[in-house]
């Protein structure tokens, strides 16, 4: 392609991106500070734009600096941008459904439990078990992602027991101890797992390329 046609197609695309974010030649050169008539002879490829001012430009017609030298849309790139917004709403809204389920289901069994028994006693189930389910489905999203696994097993864990509590408290018995034993079984595997990367795993030399300490 020659030079002319290299400059025709590059300005036939500033000019298209121009109208398709709704600027005229005089508020696009506003925003660049430049004059209208260099923005004219950008779109009737008289002339390019200084590589200083790519960047304004982009943030200005809202496309990437590859599109900008290419002088075409990146369809895959904004295809999968589209996909990633899709999904963090998909994450969002699941975050928000269940956040709003464990409100309802709080305030309902807090009012039916007072109301029934007058008294608070299989609300506290309720409430630790819920606790417990927001260690998995929401809390991850409020904790920094270096210290995401340690503060969510943290958390459950002490969730779990004081279900566990909560559970003996309302029918009482000896189980509790069963209990906790069992709960002691099942929490030794992610546990284990967990001091051994912490502690170990950053040093031994078959690492190197090993994900950064999760906790």
């Amino acid at each position: 392609m020659s030079q002319s046609a290299e400059k025709k197609s590059f300005g036939e695309y500033i000019r298209k991106k121009r109208l398709e974010a709704g600027l005229t030649q005089k508020d696009l050169a506003a925003q660049l500070f430049v004059t209208e008539s260099t923005v004219s002879k950008w779109e009737r490829g008289l002339s390019y734009p200084d590589v200083s001012m790519v960047t304004s430009i982009c943030a200005a017609l809202r496309i990437t600096e590859h599109e900008f030298f290419a002088a075409c849309d990146d369809d895959q790139a904004h295809a999968q941008e589209r996909q990633a917004a899709v999904w963090r709403g998909l994450v969002t809204g699941t975050r928000r459904f269940f956040a709003a389920g464990y409100a309802i289901a709080v305030v309902t069994c807090f009012i039916c439990d007072l109301a029934v028994f007058h008294t608070l006693d299989w609300f506290w189930i309720v409430l630790t078990a819920v606790a417990l389910a927001f260690c998995f489905t929401n809390l991850p999203a409020y904790v920094r992602r270096g210290r995401r696994l340690t503060a969510c097993m943290g958390t459950a864990t002490g969730c779990l027991i004081l279900l566990l509590l909560a559970c003996w408290r309302y029918v009482g018995g000896w189980w509790l101890l069963g209990g906790l034993a069992i709960t002691a079984v099942c929490l030794a595997l992610p546990w284990g797992w967990w001091a051994v990367w912490r502690f170990y795993g950053r040093d031994s030399p078959r690492c190197d390329g090993c994900p950064r300490d999760p906790g």
